[in-house]
């Protein structure tokens, strides 16, 4: 897409491809967002707003928000996930402080149709792949609840060390979060990414200085 070159970047491993996702996707993702995914923090609910159009207010405005607030050397990138030419969920793949420390931090969601079936492994090995692999990402970092089984059993299938556990609390829970991190030396070493297959980055590398 002219003007845009995010738009053609392309990531895909085993059944999955990884898109940035368009307006016109989101429509498809505000019927599918599960309503066990925990939102942005970053974004207050609106009082005179239901708790579904919340929801769905802050799916858009995150996504428009990493859009708008680019820079080189702090951004966010939104990827709908796809199989089939399907869409089934979001991947998130950001780093707010690119330019100090080369860190790159995720979040992700699937329909509930779609879990169980190695989905969420491949879509973070593709994310991975491409900071770790190919941006030169020195880290990433992730977290989880620790009842959250099936992302922290996805970061432990991918190479993640668990760094700590601590108190956490947010508007809508409290709990013990679990803090994990990949190194890129890790990255390589494990060789998760072998068949990441990427295209459309040359024409955007610059985005990411």
């Amino acid at each position: 897409m002219s003007g845009w070159p995010l738009f053609d970047l392309r990531l895909w491993t085993g059944a999955v491809e990884l898109r940035p996702v368009t307006d016109e996707d989101l429509t498809t993702l505000e019927g599918l967002l599960p309503a066990d995914f925990e939102q942005d923090p970053r974004y207050d609910p609106w009082p005179t707003l239901t708790a579904d159009a919340n929801r769905r207010r802050i799916l858009r405005q995150s996504v428009w928000d990493g859009r708008g607030s680019w820079r080189p050397d702090a951004w966010q990138l939104s990827f709908t996930v796809r199989v089939s030419d399907i869409i089934v969920g979001l991947q998130v793949l950001e780093a707010p402080n690119w330019g100090i420390d080369r860190t790159v931090d995720s979040a992700s969601w699937l329909a509930p149709p779609a879990r169980g079936q190695g989905y969420g492994t491949d879509m973070r090995r593709a994310i991975l792949e491409l900071a770790l692999g190919r941006l030169g990402a020195a880290a990433a970092v992730s977290s989880a609840w620790d009842d959250n089984v099936p992302s922290l059993r996805v970061s432990s299938r991918l190479g993640y060390e668990v760094q700590d556990a601590r108190p956490h609390a947010t508007a809508d829970r409290e709990g013990t979060l679990v803090h994990v991190r990949l190194d890129a030396a890790r990255w390589a070493a494990l060789a998760q990414g072998w068949d990441v297959r990427i295209i459309g980055l040359d024409a955007c590398q610059e985005w990411f200085a």
